[in-house]
């Protein structure tokens, strides 16, 4: 238990700090917190509307990205936050209390709390200011929030430990995943897909984080694509990956 409690503390203190350093002293850093999300949803929504397109499902093209979006963004922050968190505290990894699995959990865990404070804020405005509805089932959108988080861990984590030999596998890792956003779901349902195409969708965790994101937020809302099962099996070996190599890592360090 003594071991648990120090290394909580040094869990919490690495979060002040990587709190410090992504949003500053100052207020601007939170509130681009938001900004960035709502000024994707703004601009996709004036699009459809523009081009007289309908929401995928439901009355509101704002609320059918954002219920895209914020899962997704979710998991693309995790992943993309722990890939250079070696690096970024390699001062401190040279304590022995430090390890530098501590670092990915504070990274992680910082990220889970500000994506979920974010998805309140937007969701509730378009709640409050639109007259979206509200969601039907909470437990399904927190099911969602573990399931991308777990796979946004392991897949970071297995970055930051091929980030530390080879530190060009950062800009690699950043350009390959960028299309990913366009083919995971944010935009469509995936039932409304072709055959074929809805097969290879469905071998994206991410797809079936955000199908049931959605499962959660709106009524009536069916996925015959979505597999529970096979988004937490993925992140959780994901998971075990990225904490092996971690751990082996430390063993082979000199």
């Amino acid at each position: 238990m003594a071991v648990l409690a120090i290394q909580a503390r040094v869990i919490g203190a690495l979060i002040l700090r990587e709190t410090r350093s992504r949003f500053g002293r100052s207020q601007l850093g939170y509130l681009w917190a938001i900004a960035e999300p709502l000024l994707y949803i703004v601009s996709l929504a004036l699009l459809f509307d523009a081009i007289s397109r309908h929401s995928p499902f439901g009355p509101s093209v704002a609320l059918f990205f954002a219920t895209g979006l914020l899962p997704y963004q979710l998991y693309s922050r995790i992943a993309g936050a722990l890939t250079n968190a070696f690096d970024a505290n390699e001062a401190l990894l040279a304590y022995p209390i430090v390890k530098p699995v501590d670092t990915l959990v504070a990274r992680a865990l910082l990220e889970i709390a500000t994506s979920a404070l974010v998805m309140i804020l937007l969701l509730g405005g378009l709640i409050f200011f639109v007259d979206a509805p509200e969601p039907v089932s909470l437990h399904l959108m927190v099911l969602a929030i573990i399931g991308l988080s777990l796979n946004g861990f392991g897949l970071g984590a297995i970055n930051a430990v091929i980030s530390k030999p080879f530190p060009s596998w950062r800009q690699v890792y950043d350009v390959a995943s960028r299309p990913l956003m366009l083919v995971c779901g944010v935009f469509f349902t995936l039932d409304t897909l072709p055959p074929g195409a809805r097969e290879i969708v469905s071998y994206i965790p991410i797809a079936h984080g955000i199908e049931l994101f959605r499962s959660g937020y709106y009524s009536g809302y069916r996925s015959t694509v979505m597999d529970v099962g096979y988004l937490f099996v993925f992140g959780l070996v994901l998971c075990l990956i990225g904490l092996a190599a971690e751990r082996l890592m430390r063993l082979t360090r000199p």
